[in-house]
């Protein structure tokens, strides 16, 4: 699976609209061997559109891409052979059936050389450690099997590049984690990952550098480390107060004091208020401040509160308004000439 590639994918000024409506404006990305990167950004900022174009399932208007330096508009089925696209879930498959005969249909469609498919569909079970379950119908294996075996199809012809859409989504928090570590281990082995998800969380286990989509364009693009400085917080104050000691005065006072994004949860009894710092936070000038505060703590910012202050950051400046969602029949519409092998239903077909 190693590449010596520098960028295995490439994605160069890409852009794409739907019904008049420009979707990705100009759309920028790499993804090197051995990295795996995130694609983030809000409903609607184009990252459906993005990874179809990626994965070679839908053209560009104008732009280039490269899957391991084959052209996807002029050679998409070169590059689909160059790639895993892993959307997860329970379809897919043909239920009755058992692993290791669907993965054998699949090394046919993928065009792995007859001699090699039963050994192929041997080493994928074993990286995604299904050996023992392979001889059991894909219609008794639980979600989280189900879910290592959409890897394991995705990696059957060795593909340089996969990329991943929401795998761990729904899954046990157990199941989640045996499947990032795969995902780690198989980007060890040299391939480039391509990952969309809305678990920051797994972000910060898993990835090592983040592209943030939004309005169409990618407005960040870095480590993960680097994505706090981006948005600008350096630490989150939270506090408790009594309800008859809360008020719009004492908001306006932290605000002073350089609180922002304050926000205020509670009921008739008391409050719980939150909020960012983008200096270096005063907490001691917050209890000064509000003296009636039943508990105050200040701590560093977790990643899914960095991602909103970036992207509340990028809306106020106008970089982040989300582009029109292109209709479904448009977003599905496969590169011209060249349909994609449908995947199998909840039944045999």
């Amino acid at each position: 699976m190693r590449s010596n590639l520098e960028q295995v994918l490439r994605i160069s000024e890409v852009r794409r609209s739907f019904n008049g409506a420009e979707v990705l404006k100009g759309v920028s990305l790499t993804v090197a061997p051995g990295e795996i990167k995130a694609l983030l950004g809000p409903n609607g900022a184009g990252k459906t559109t993005l990874s179809k174009i990626a994965g070679a399932m839908l053209l560009p208007d104008s732009g280039s891409v490269t899957v391991a330096g084959i052209d996807v508009v002029k050679s998409p089925k070169r590059a689909r052979a160059l790639l895993g696209l892993v959307t997860g879930g329970d379809y897919g498959f043909y239920n009755r059936a058992t692993a290791l005969d669907n993965l054998l249909f699949f090394a046919d469609l993928q065009g792995v050389p007859s001699r090699e498919r039963r050994s192929r569909a041997w080493e994928v079970l074993k990286l995604v450690q299904l050996t023992d379950s392979a001889d059991k119908k894909v219609n008794e294996y639980s979600r989280g099997m189900k879910q290592r075996l959409h890897l394991a199809r995705g990696l059957l012809h060795r593909p340089p590049l996969l990329i991943l859409d929401e795998v761990t989504a729904g899954l046990d928090p157990d199941i989640a984690r045996d499947v990032r570590e795969l995902i780690r281990e198989i980007a060890n082995q040299g391939t480039a990952v391509l990952l969309t998800t809305h678990l920051l969380g797994e972000v910060q286990q898993l990835c090592d550098s983040v592209d943030l989509l939004t309005g169409g364009k990618i407005s960040f693009s870095g480590r993960v480390s680097e994505l706090f400085q981006a948005a600008n917080l350096t630490a989150v104050t939270e506090l408790e107060i009594g309800a008859d000691h809360w008020s719009d005065s004492a908001q306006q006072r932290l605000e002073e004091l350089g609180l922002y994004d304050i926000r205020c949860v509670g009921n008739a009894t008391g409050y719980k208020i939150s909020g960012f710092w983008r200096a270096d936070p005063n907490e001691a000038a917050v209890g000064a401040c509000l003296p009636e505060a039943q508990y105050t703590v200040t701590r560093p910012p977790a990643i899914e509160e960095a991602y909103l202050a970036l992207v509340a950051e990028l809306s106020e400046t106008g970089a982040g308004e989300s582009a029109p969602a292109g209709n479904a029949a448009g977003e599905n519409t496969p590169v011209t000439g060249e349909s994609a092998p449908a995947e199998a239903g909840a039944a045999d077909a």
